[in-house]
């Protein structure tokens, strides 16, 4: 490998250690939120670790899957139930706003992967 692409290589790892960490900064107030009455998105969050662990599998070669992922960064069984449920509740309250205001609600038809 040339340095040139060494130092690409460098910069994506950390690129995604940043990214990462950025995203578990999020989960973190996430989890401390209400669940009824949120501030950031529980859903945004699960989406950004889904494509962490896909980094992570094309890096490694092996799959993880996001609660997978959640215990191997030191989160309990407790806090990985708890985002699932805001992520289930966010996305219903999304498909209630949708109906609400005439629009499809397709898009939230579908489960979030790893539920």
């Amino acid at each position: 490998m040339d340095s040139e692409k060494k130092a690409r290589t460098a910069a994506t790892d950390e690129i995604v250690r940043l990214f990462f960490c950025d995203t578990i900064t999020m989960l973190d107030l996430v989890l401390s939120e209400n669940i009824e009455q949120p501030e950031h998105s529980a859903n945004t969050v699960w989406s950004r670790l889904e494509l962490a662990a896909e980094y992570d599998a094309e890096q490694n070669g092996t799959t993880v899957t996001v609660p997978a992922l959640l215990q191997k960064s030191g989160y309990p069984q407790e806090a990985i139930d708890r985002l699932t449920a805001m992520c289930q509740r966010e996305k219903e309250r999304h498909k209630e706003l949708c109906e609400e205001q005439n629009c499809s609600t397709s898009r939230y038809e579908k489960a979030t992967p790893g539920w």
